[in-house]
Parts: structure tokens; sequence; C-alpha cells
């Protein structure tokens, strides 16, 4: 019997997604920390037009779009945040409390858009997708945490740890940095020029701009 690719069972436009998202991935990770913390800001700011969440609701998706990746982005190096981006609590974790906390939301948030877009909206943002991908395909999140705090190979609350240990065990990598090599296998029209806006800077709008949550 004839076993199939899992990519050969996928429509057209699901293996264009996927390629798309491989392309930024890569795209991001060849990045300086300078141009890669601002890469992340705009992705977030992205996610935002997609939830109904705003910078106080106490859920993983408002912390993490709200707050954890701004943070992130903030300590490698961008300063231009938005009012309530980045708040005092998360702003005095230390860099390996904040890289457990962003494990904790990276596994923990919704990982599809909770509504439709607001008005505004970048076309066909990859914010969502990127920043909610597994570790060990590669998320923005988790390996520009590899930069700002390597990884404790014998924190046991380190979700990130635990996954890349284990998912890596069974790929023959050691470590628990994801690199490109994690996922050698490329589409035959792999190319590392993504042409598509998704990446641009996105300047942030009343939108998605914080804004006040009535108490329930």
């Amino acid at each position: 019997m004839a076993f199939k690719k899992i990519g050969d069972l996928l429509s057209e436009s699901s293996r264009k997604r996927l390629r798309e998202e491989r392309l930024a991935v890569d795209n991001l990770y060849s990045l300086s920390d300078a141009a890669l913390c601002g890469s992340l800001l705009t992705l977030a700011r992205q996610a935002r037009y997609y939830t109904h969440f705003g910078p106080n609701d106490p859920v993983y998706d408002s912390q993490f779009f709200w707050h954890g990746v701004p943070e992130l982005a903030r300590r490698l190096g961008f300063k231009a945040l938005i009012d309530q981006e980045s708040d005092p609590e998360w702003a005095a974790l230390t860099d390996a409390q904040l890289r457990v906390r962003l494990g904790n939301c990276i596994f923990n948030t919704s990982r599809e858009p909770t509504k439709t877009p607001s008005p505004g909206a970048p076309k066909n943002p990859m914010g969502w997708a990127l920043l909610t991908r597994e570790p060990c395909n590669g998320n923005p999140v988790a390996f520009a945490l590899d930069r700002l705090c390597p990884p404790d190979l014998s924190d046991r609350d380190d979700k990130l740890v635990r996954h890349m240990l284990e998912i890596g065990a069974h790929r023959g990598q050691t470590g628990a940095c994801w690199t490109p090599a994690w996922n050698e296998e490329r589409p035959a029209d792999y190319s590392l020029s993504l042409e598509s806006s998704d990446l641009a800077p996105v300047e942030p709008t009343e939108d998605s701009k914080p804004r006040d949550v009535a108490a329930p």
C-alpha cells in the first residue's frame, strides 16, 4: 500500500499558506535583534485586530498580544511602545521569568483569531498564525527568547524547554533552540524572498490602541 505525504493531502490554498508562513519564519530568524524586535511588535499589533480582548483582560490572548510580545520587543531594543503595551508587572520580570511566562502564553493562546477583523486590519495578516506556531516548527517569540535568555535545560518549569527536548529527540536534534534545520524538508519552489506586505510595519490605529474594558 502506497502512503502519501501529509502535504499531498492538503488543498493548494493550504499548501500555499504553509509555504508563506515557513518563508516568513525563516526571514524572521535571519533578522538581527534590532530588526526582529520591530517585526515582533508589528505581528502583535496585527493580531490585536482579530481579538475582542483588550489590554486589561486577564486572559492569555490579551496578555500575549498586548503586553508579553511588546515587552520582549522592548528588551530586544524597541523603544517606541504605545501606552499600555507593556505594563509594570511584565516589566518587573527577569529575563528568565519572561521566558517562562511567554512560553506559557504560546501554548495557551487561542490558535485561531477569536473575531472577524476590525476595520483597518491588514490584508492577509500573519501575526496570529506566526506568533502561535508550534515552537518546534519555528515560532518567532520562542527564538527571540532564545536570544534574550538562552534556555536552561534543567528548568522543568520552562514549557518551551520541555517541548523542544521532546520533539527534538524524535527529529535527531539536540538542545532546545529552534533553527531552520529542525524543519529540513522545504518545498521545491522554496525561496527566502517573501513577496508580501505581511511583515511591513503596522501603525497602531484607534482600534488597535489600548482601550478601557468595562468591568463585568
